[in-house]
């Protein structure tokens, strides 16, 4: 019996990093808590091509599968018919899908946000159901969700109302409660995590919340940052490496401590533009960096501004921590840890 791991999104940044992350752990725990050997690391996308972090090129373990579109069902279920056992154990991470910004771009933006954030989840899962159902086992499917899920509230807590205010974050609710309803029945073994901005991001994508990256790495590449959202605004964010750590957390939790609750609100750091920005010159100072000047400017893109108003500014939540997870301490913490881990990034 093998232990088969697959990434979907695995082209995207977090994807990329996050395979890194997996490969040097080597290691997950399955079942109800038995730690069990990486054997395989199958990574598919839509993207032809699918990177991998420099140093991993040779990797024994990594399979890549690129041109994978997560709503066609057929296309999964030839991957597991290919890389997976009747008798393997077998987990996803599923970290496929559109941006926020994508899901308000124009009137397409809602059908792009329903076909790939829900019902290309939704393809993912039902091709693990029926793997499940015809070999005996018991697939375990972790799935990112995020805070855009919540609608207009001063503190994001355990217990926030639902009512998203954006397509993206409609189509997240929408897989969190079919992720709910199929572990119930146990189709599979789901759990979700709702997400806060990760960053900082090296690569660009169409996030709302990608401003709160920009302002770290583009003075890391000495550039200034130009920002589109008002350098006061607030939004809770997590560094890319204790997002990791919790999103394996996650994964290691046996089915029965989970309980019904698949879904756990990530913790997170409340912090401004602002507030970033001058812990940028402090730190790159700490490290000899040199500094652009100015650090940051600002430019309203009021379809940004739209967006990210709507986002909840604080963070309140009990559940992840009495899980055992994580969260960044200060701006100044993330901001270090991405010079000193730099290398293990896209």
């Amino acid at each position: 019996m093998g232990f088969v791991v697959f990434v979907t999104g695995a082209a995207g940044f977090i994807g990329q990093a996050f395979v890194v992350e997996l490969l040097r752990r080597g290691v997950l725990e399955t079942g109800e808590g038995s730690p069990r050997s990486i054997e395989s690391l199958v990574l598919a996308d839509l993207a032809e091509d699918i990177p991998v972090v420099k140093g991993y090129e040779k990797e024994e373990r990594l399979v890549r599968r690129g041109g994978v579109d997560i709503r066609d069902k057929g296309a999964f279920d030839a991957l597991l018919d290919e890389y997976v056992g009747d008798e393997d154990m077998l987990s996803v991470f599923h970290l496929g899908g559109i941006a926020s910004g994508d899901g308000e771009r124009d009137d397409r933006g809602a059908d792009l946000a329903l076909d790939i954030n829900f019902l290309g989840t939704r393809a993912v899962m039902t091709a693990l159901r029926e793997w499940n159902r015809r070999t005996g086992m018991q697939s375990r499917f972790v799935f990112t969700s995020t805070n855009a899920v919540f609608g207009p509230t001063e503190t994001i807590t355990d217990h926030s109302k639902v009512m998203p205010r954006t397509s993206y974050g409609t189509a997240k609710a929408m897989c969190e409660l079919l992720i709910n309803d199929w572990s119930r029945r146990g189709f599979l073994d789901g759990r979700c995590t709702r997400m806060p901005a990760v960053i900082p991001r090296t690569t660009q994508n169409a996030s709302a919340a990608s401003a709160w990256s920009e302002v770290i790495a583009k003075p890391y590449d000495g550039i200034t940052a130009d920002l589109s959202v008002p350098m006061e605004t607030f939004l809770p964010v997590i560094s890319i490496f204790r997002m990791m750590d919790n999103l394996i957390r996650l994964h290691n939790i046996p089915d029965k401590a989970l309980g019904e609750d698949r879904v756990v609100v990530m913790p997170a750091l409340p912090i401004t533009l602002a507030e970033a920005a001058a812990e940028v010159e402090a730190v790159f100072k700490k490290h000899g960096r040199p500094i652009p000047t100015p650090v940051a400017s600002y430019e309203e893109d009021p379809q940004v501004a739209g967006i990210v108003k709507d986002w909840p500014p604080q963070h309140a939540v009990v559940r992840a921590f009495e899980l055992g997870w994580g969260v960044d301490r200060s701006v100044g913490e993330i901001i270090t840890l991405f010079i000193e881990n730099r290398s293990a990034l896209p």
